[in-house]
């Protein structure tokens, strides 16, 4: 199964593009002026993180301004090329611009495991945006995997109007429940010493998968309350891949605010 362009990036957006004053991380936002956006905001589809993939290919956008010229399109594909993960050795790449799109595709087939996007530099009057990760040289990356392997990829915090918090877990492929049930994860939160299970009403039938889903806590959290996590066996992927089981717990001052949801905070995960 290859993941859907267009559900993986509408998911991505709600965690993507994090606050990130740090020398490495996810890239911000689009620059502005009086005048509105500055140039235009480069987005690529699988964002980083993305797993699941059938063949390696990445294709990058150019959104919000005009079209791009040829030698704003020519910058892009001599400053990018698709290498592997996390030695960074570059492949052979082919690349092919159509409209607004330019696709960055392996030359070779391409085995199960995590390659990389790399773009040395941002055409003039472009930003690339929160679906790339920053490494600390400057250089922008978009990690993705040939080969199911579910993980959890990012998690937001969202305070609601009636005082309840929704948490958000995005996963790096859809996933779903084995066996119709409710997803067989929990996640509870609040004081460390006694957080309270969050619930859902999102029921999966067997085999339909989603790439995020949201749970509900009874309360607001404080900012040293606690996210705790349990997975259980029986999430998976289409190709029938578990997430990995276990338990993780996150302490609520350690997510970081999100720039498109304003009102949530996030963390991502690193592959």
């Amino acid at each position: 199964m290859r993941p859907d362009p267009g559900r993986l990036a509408r998911a991505a957006l709600l965690v993507a593009l994090l606050a990130s004053a740090a020398c490495t991380g996810p890239l911000g936002p689009q620059p502005t002026d009086q005048n509105g956006p500055v140039g235009s905001f480069l987005t690529a589809v699988p964002p980083d993180v993305s797993t699941g993939l059938d063949s390696l290919e990445v294709d990058v956008t150019f959104q919000g301004g005009p079209p791009p010229s040829a030698v704003t399109t020519q910058a892009l594909i001599l400053g990018g090329t698709l290498a592997t993960w996390p030695d960074l050795v570059p492949l052979a790449t082919t690349e092919g611009a159509q409209g607004l799109d330019v696709a960055f595709s392996s030359a070779e087939p391409a085995p199960d495991g995590w390659y990389a996007l790399v773009v040395s530099k941002a055409p003039a009057r472009t930003t690339l945006g929160g679906t790339f990760h920053r490494l600390a040289d400057g250089r922008a990356i978009v990690r993705v995997r040939v080969g199911s392997a579910p993980m959890l990829r990012a998690l937001s915090l969202c305070p609601k109007a009636d005082g309840r918090t929704a948490i958000v877990a995005e996963f790096s492929e859809a996933v779903g429940a084995a066996m119709a049930f409710a997803p067989p994860f929990t996640i509870a939160a609040g004081p460390a010493s006694s957080p309270t299970p969050c619930m859902t009403d999102q029921q999966l039938a067997a085999g339909a998968t989603r790439g995020s889903f949201e749970l509900v806590c009874p309360s607001s959290l404080a900012p040293t309350d606690v996210v705790a996590l349990s997975f259980a066996d029986g999430l998976v992927s289409d190709s029938g891949v578990g997430v990995p089981i276990g338990q993780r717990t996150f302490t609520v001052q350690t997510f970081r605010p999100n720039l498109v949801m304003t009102e949530c905070s996030s963390l991502l995960f690193e592959p």
